[in-house]
């Protein structure tokens, strides 16, 4: 079996629950473009993915010729839990737990989602030097691995000052080292990494009865208020032996 086909079916395998929007596929030789254009033509994936410039990687996959890929791609929709959309484009989210990082400054906030086991992470980044685009994820993860929650939040409600996008085109980037990420590197060659994303939050619906009881003792709750630059994470208890996000993207 293929080095990368390995990979793939370790990484849904590593846990016995899989991770929701988490897809996979392995492919050698020719076959590895033709297995791109399928994913990325998938319904929602290529509506989330449009404009981005993904379409020309199949293309410039082929020019490599590589021996063998492997496609992973993650395509999620959440709703928020309790969220309050205000007149001026405001968005309030009730805050599920506060945690300290000594590496940071500011307060790392998790907030719950419409799945019990995937919740958003903000890192504010106010005042502080930011992160590359390539070097988001790991400051990032350095920051909650680091991060020890609180034992009494100091703050109950998160305020956006409105929603936010984040599109990231791809980049094409050759490892240094595969064998510090766990790739197999017998008999293997140069190893390449394309990626891309694109991320969407806005308020959504605003539901009534129990919801509007929760927007109404908003008003009386500590609030922090995010401003820009920070950064916007997915977080899974599945993987949370990694302590790792599932992604992080930086809004400016």
């Amino acid at each position: 079996e293929a080095a990368p086909a390995k990979l793939a079916r370790a990484l849904e395998a590593r846990h016995g629950k899989g991770v929701p929007g988490v897809q996979l596929e392995a492919a050698a030789g020719p076959e590895a473009a033709d297995v791109l254009r399928r994913g990325l033509a998938q319904q929602g994936f290529a509506e989330a993915s449009a404009g981005l410039g993904a379409d020309a990687l199949p293309d410039a996959l082929a020019e490599l010729r590589p021996q063998e890929v492997v496609f992973g791609r993650m395509f999620v929709t959440l709703d928020w839990v309790g969220v309050r959309t205000l007149e001026g484009g405001e968005l309030e989210v009730p805050v599920q737990a506060v945690g300290i990082c000594q590496k940071h400054l500011h307060p790392v906030f998790y907030m719950a989602t419409s799945e019990d086991d995937t919740f958003a992470v903000v890192i504010p980044y106010e005042g502080f030097e930011l992160p590359s685009e390539e070097a988001v994820f790991g400051a990032c993860s350095d920051i909650l691995q680091s991060t020890t929650p609180m034992e009494k939040k100091p703050f109950k409600t998160l305020r956006f000052g409105s929603p936010f996008d984040v599109r990231s085109f791809p980049k094409t980037t050759e490892l240094e080292d595969a064998g510090a990420l766990g790739l197999p590197t017998s008999g293997v060659g140069t190893v390449h990494v394309a990626e891309f994303g694109s991320l969407s939050v806005f308020g959504g619906r605003e539901m009534p009865g129990k919801l509007r009881r929760q927007a109404d003792d908003a008003d009386r709750a500590p609030m922090f208020i995010v401003n820009r630059p920070f950064a916007f994470c997915l977080f899974h208890t599945e993987i949370d032996d990694l302590n790792v996000p599932l992604t992080a993207s930086l809004v400016r």
